[in-house]
This record gives C-alpha cells, structure tokens and sequence, in this order.
C-alpha cells in the first residue's frame, strides 16, 4: 500500500514539474476530455483510492493524523463529487480552468510540495525506528 503512495507522490512531483514547465499540457488534457464520462469517473476513483490508502497507512507515516485528516478530506471529496453528479461536475471544470491558466506554475509548486511530502512523510517505517 505504502508503494502505491509512493507512486502517487512520484506522480504529483511529475504533474508539478509539467505544470511549471508547460502548463498548457495537463490543463489541456483536462479540457479536452471534460466532457467525457471518464475523467468523472477517474476523479472519484482516484480520490476515493487515494483516501483510503492514506487512512489504511497514516499509522506508517511520519505525520499520521495529518495524513489521516487528508484520507478523510479526499474520500469527502469523492462522495461530494458522485452526489454532484456528471453535469454538476463538467460545469465546475469549466468554470475553474479559465480562472486555474494564472495561476498553474503556482499549482505545479504546490504539487511539487505534496508529492514531496508524500514521499518525505512515508520515507521509512515506523516499525523500523528504535523505541
């Protein structure tokens, strides 16, 4: 489980260097499948996997309640996108990434800062410290 974090922080540090870099390329991405069902769906799923991982493996971590406090927060996140719906979700999308074309470098740091967490708060075990 803690591996699949793992890739998932190595994944956010990706997206954060693509943001700072070209940021046209993930947010073009974003808009041109906006429509499909897929990217509704990959949303949730994706939120909801991520929470739950983060719950499962907090105890593992260097910082187990914040990362509980964001497994809750994204399985939140998920449930709140899957009572909005498909339609609810596609307006929202379109309605941030005009105002998200500012400020995407800014959103590749911060993406770079949580991937770099991740990978920081789950470095080594807790079961491997001395007591």
């Amino acid at each position: 489980m803690i591996f699949t974090i793992r890739i998932f922080a190595w994944l956010m540090l990706l997206a954060g260097v693509s943001l700072i870099y070209d940021p046209k390329f993930i947010i073009g991405l974003i808009e041109t499948n906006m429509e499909s069902t897929g990217l509704y769906v990959t949303a949730i799923v994706l939120r909801l996997l991520i929470g739950i991982l983060f719950i499962l493996t907090a105890e593992n971590s260097e910082f187990p309640r914040v990362l509980k406090v964001l497994g809750y927060i994204f399985v939140l996140a998920a449930v709140i996108l899957l009572i909005a719906g498909r339609d609810d979700f596609q307006h929202f999308i379109s309605y941030l990434i005009p105002g998200l074309n500012p400020y995407a470098r800014i959103s590749g740091l911060l993406a770079l800062a949580f991937g770099a967490f991740l990978l920081y708060a789950y470095a080594r075990r807790k079961s491997f410290k001395k007591q």
